[in-house]
């Protein structure tokens, strides 16, 4: 009840003069009263129900996590998100490593042998000769003809570090071994990995004349 009605009243009791004007009064009041009730009670209903509103609210909006998905930081909702985000992880996502640096060049394991700088060089030998990948104990060539000659270009598997032993024969006369270059068939990184032998003349006799290790590099 508002100081302004509460004056009022008080004035009315203050001027009733018969018991009928009294009972008059009596009821205005009670309805003022009532009045009053209602309003205080519709105000308590209106606040209970913006509570309920603001909890329905909330509960819609969801709780939230932080998650890795695809090397990506996310903020989602917690509920269900690992069937939207399959494979995902709790928290934040680790870094990797400096952004756009170059990766680290994966290592050779095929090349190509040959008698030069291009793939496709020829391998001479005269007259005979071998290579053999000691590293994995497989031979990379064989020319047992007893004629000098070209050898097509081997491809082989292997390594960096691989250790090749390579053998010369001569059957009397002239005697050579070319270079031996190798080839990263995947990059076409070269690199020339023995110079070369070229003996002095061609009066020669037979026998042996070359036998060294050499070690794949790029």
């Amino acid at each position: 009840m508002d100081a302004t009605t509460f004056d009022g009243i008080s004035r009315n009791l203050g001027a009733v003069a018969t018991r009928r004007g009294f009972t008059r009064l009596l009821g205005g009041a009670a309805a003022l009263g009532t009045a009053f009730s209602g309003d205080e009670s519709q105000a308590r209903r209106q606040g209970h129900g913006k509570g309920r509103a603001q909890v329905g609210s909330d509960g819609r909006r969801g709780k939230k996590i932080t998650i890795c998905y695809q090397d990506q930081t996310r903020t989602v909702k917690k509920k269900g998100y690992l069937n939207k985000y399959p494979g995902a992880t709790k928290g934040a996502c680790t870094p990797t490593g400096n952004p756009g640096a170059t990766p680290p060049p994966q290592p050779c394991t095929t090349f190509i042998l040959s008698g030069g700088p291009n793939q496709n060089d020829s391998i001479v030998i005269d007259d005979d000769g071998s290579v053999l990948n000691v590293s994995t104990g497989t031979f990379l060539i064989i020319d047992n003809n007893g004629m000098a000659g070209p050898i097509n270009p081997v491809v082989f598997s292997g390594q960096v570090g691989n250790v090749l032993r390579v053998r010369g024969t001569d059957w009397g006369g002239c005697r050579s071994f070319s270079p031996l270059w190798v080839h990263c068939l995947a990059t076409g990184q070269k690199r020339q990995i023995f110079t070369g032998y070229s003996g002095s003349g061609c009066a020669y006799t037979k026998g042996d004349f070359l036998d060294i290790n050499i070690t794949v590099a790029l």
